[in-house]
């Protein structure tokens, strides 16, 4: 048969839908040379490495993007749970999953990176506010003063504005570079306008309530 005349395959949904392979295990033979090759070529980050207790093999994770900000499911007998919220919203979780409740740290150490109160707190005090609040508050707290918006807020003089992006994405993107150019800039209390409570904004509310314990 000429390939004129080959069928083709019908063209249709994929089959996953909205679903994304995350994370998969690949076997190598040369575990150096295979991390070079994914770092050096394709751009990832060696996020962490770990031997086998009896000394047999050796992991290593790979991937894009800080470890430390992504969002973390751990998959238990009795049904999935959120440790920490990412880029990745409870939502898109529960329509693969199910329901996918929070899971509280339960001892001293934690099963996640990011689950420690005061993980993602700055020096600096910081306060989450409503946009009709800030201005009065802002005024009020020793300074000298920052603060993070997101609308057009009518601030004293006085006080240092950062404007972050209005969406999630961009928020994320640029929130603790942000928090950092007002510590450096001598801010001593941040205030922060609060953000909306639809699921997208799930991950920077945890980062905010963090940043404000």
């Amino acid at each position: 048969m000429s390939t004129a005349t080959a069928s083709r395959p019908k063209a249709g949904k994929p089959i996953v839908g909205k679903a994304r392979m995350l994370h998969t295990m690949i076997r190598v033979l040369d575990l150096e040379k295979s991390i070079d090759f994914y770092t050096r070529y394709l751009g990832m980050t060696l996020c962490r490495r770990s031997d086998n207790e009896t000394g047999r093999y050796t992991v290593a994770f790979v991937g894009y993007g800080d470890e430390n900000e992504a969002t973390v499911v751990e998959l238990t007998p009795g049904g999935p749970r959120l440790l920490r919220a990412g880029a990745v919203p409870r939502s898109a979780l529960e329509e693969l999953l199910g329901q996918v409740p929070d899971g509280a740290p339960t001892g001293a150490i934690a099963a996640s990176p990011g689950q420690q109160k005061r993980h993602y707190a700055p020096a600096a005090l910081v306060r989450l506010l409503d946009a009709s609040a800030l201005p009065r508050i802002a005024a009020d707290l020793p300074g000298p003063v920052g603060a993070l918006v997101r609308s057009d807020i009518a601030l004293p003089p006085e006080v240092v504005s950062v404007r972050l992006p209005p969406d999630p994405a961009g928020y994320a993107r640029d929130l603790y570079a942000a928090l950092r150019d007002l510590e450096d800039r001598g801010c001593t209390s941040i205030c922060v306008e609060s953000v909306p409570a639809s699921p997208e904004w799930d991950a920077i509310r945890d980062r905010l309530a963090r940043a404000a314990a």
